[in-house]
């Protein structure tokens, strides 16, 4: 019998029931930080370097390492190219979807799934066969996924009432009316699921290039997701919190901040199909994407150098003149190139750019902060209602809840858990967010995160063997109403003179993983392009 349907059958269950659980009283535990690199980033704000002690020529360079930065840099290697360099401000790629480890489990300390693709999407179909993700196709042509890699049962649960329930869309101790609304929403959402445009295009699909520029849908992109489902008459207050929950969880932005075309979009570009798998099936692992961002980097590795600062990219006549700080060598050095990617958000852009033409461009980005914990447990004790899933969520928390590190573990018995809790911080304005966020002590973030976990595990505290957070000042670009569609993103993503190139799913106004993936083949292809226009 497989785990998943072992795990389904009930036969699991009963073992992670019977598991014992004493608490420690008295308990106490390491709160700690992290790495962080964001004092390295704010030297840009007034950067003081030593002119460089030596010059290097390169053909191409991609400024940062995330998931644009390695998609691009895949596509130049898959498509021939070999004389280019990848240079990353951290001492490990990966951007926002990194990981960390401890004797309990990997763990992520950002992005953490992937669902099901589109089986139209080529490229990310071919890179997931690469990684192993999918493992071939069964005699009805249909895809089949590696069943390690797909979150095991069960996957979802909500505190609400008391207990814990199914699923996170509230449906246990509510009223009929809500529970009309809800069936009502879910049904609007399947007539956009299956629109298409007056250009033959779904209305809504991923990569977001590949949506319909029908008016009927692009103007839901200029008014806010709480006003969307206001005019269509919805007013239960738990549909509105189960969406405003989606919109923090994807976007890091409250339902009044998310545009009605980001918050439509969330549901209703979902398609993925698959032999052994549904369309609202996710990929998960222990250390979250950093999987694939590893799966990114394996055929690129040679070209990668970490803890490199650029702090300044000027075009000088033929060339660009790339100035970095090298952290290890504890000097400044000059890249003379040909082309370069910049893979990192347009807050940095802004600040490393002598010369972008796209200044007044950037005030319509906005980015949200979160705070990220991972915590381990000798063992998390299950209170009333279904047990320990993949996500876990307390009804009308700031927080998002937390996921389940090691739900794919193949051992049933283990009673260690690592869960990974996340935290957005949508409620202000960004920048007071940011500012508050790296005030607070360890202490203040223990208080703030037990506080929240208590409510759902009373006892929680005696169990915890240590919490260590991570802050992302600028976790994700909000999709705010009028960025998606707007004039601003377009011109953002057209390169600057043929030879500096955009890669970033900032750039596309959604920050998940196929939009950056897509986004760094994009860049690659238009200098693939110029470099063959000038061969």
């Amino acid at each position: 019998m497989k785990r998943r349907e072992f795990l389904l059958s009930g036969l699991g269950l009963g073992i992670v029931l019977s598991s014992q659980f004493s608490c420690k009283k008295g308990n106490s535990f390491q709160v700690k930080f992290a790495d962080d690199y964001a004092s390295r980033g704010h030297l840009l704000r007034e950067p003081k370097f030593n002119k460089p002690s030596t010059t290097f020529k390169e053909n191409i360079l991609i400024i940062g390492a995330g998931i644009s930065g390695l998609s691009a840099g895949r596509r130049l290697k898959k498509s021939g190219i070999n004389d280019f360099k990848i240079l990353e401000l951290a001492k490990e790629s990966g951007g926002n979807s990194i990981s960390g480890k401890n004797s309990i489990s990997n763990y992520p300390w950002a992005a953490h799934y992937l669902p099901i693709p589109d089986e139209r999407d080529s490229e990310l179909i071919s890179f997931l066969k690469e990684c192993n993700v999918i493992t071939g196709i069964n005699h009805e042509n249909k895809l089949e996924y590696n069943e390690q890699f797909l979150c095991f049962d069960p996957e979802e649960r909500l505190y609400i009432n008391g207990h814990w329930q199914e699923g996170l869309v509230p449906h246990s101790g509510i009223e009929e009316t809500d529970h009309k609304e809800i069936k009502s929403f879910f049904e609007l959402i399947q007539f956009y699921k299956n629109a298409k445009g007056n250009d033959g295009k779904d209305a809504f699909c991923i990569p977001i290039k590949n949506s319909s520029n029908d008016s009927e849908f692009t103007k839901l992109d200029e008014i806010n997701f709480y006003s969307f489902m206001q005019s269509k008459g919805y007013r239960s207050k738990y549909l509105f919190w189960y969406l405003d929950y989606c919109c923090r969880d994807d976007f890091g932005s409250s339902i009044q901040d998310s545009s009605a075309w980001a918050g439509i979009h969330y549901f209703a570009s979902r398609k993925g199909k698959a032999a052994n798998a549904e369309s609202g099936d996710v990929l998960t692992w222990p250390e979250g994407n950093a999987f694939l961002a590893n799966g990114l980097k394996s055929i690129i590795k040679e070209h990668l150098i970490c803890n490199q600062l650029v702090y300044s990219i000027e075009e000088k006549n033929e060339m660009i003149e790339v100035l970095i700080y090298d952290f290890d060598k504890e000097e400044s050095i000059n890249y003379q190139c040909k082309h370069v990617i910049l893979s990192g958000p347009q807050y940095i852009n802004k600040r490393i750019l002598k010369q972008s033409k796209k200044e007044e461009l950037y005030n319509k980005f906005t980015y949200s902060p979160w705070m990220v914990a991972n915590i381990s447990l000798h063992q998390l004790y299950t209170n009333k209602g279904i047990p320990l899933c993949w996500d876990n969520v307390i009804y009308g928390s700031q927080s998002l809840g937390y996921v389940n590190a090691c739900q794919q573990h193949l051992n049933l018995h283990e009673n260690e858990k690592v869960i990974t809790y996340y935290y957005p911080l949508s409620k202000g304005q960004p920048k007071q967010e940011r500012e508050l966020a790296y005030k607070r002590t360890e202490d203040d973030w223990k208080k703030i995160i037990l506080a929240d976990l208590k409510i759902a595990h009373p006892n929680i505290e005696e169990s915890i063997k240590e919490i260590e957070i991570k802050l992302w000042g600028h976790g994700m670009i909000r999709p705010i109403p009028g960025l998606i569609k707007g004039d601003e993103i377009k011109e953002m993503r057209k390169p600057l003179n043929d030879r500096i190139y955009f890669a970033n799913s900032d750039i596309t106004g959604i920050s998940i993983f196929e939009e950056a993936f897509h986004s760094g083949i994009d860049a690659a292809d238009l200098c693939l392009e110029n470099l063959s226009k000038n061969a």
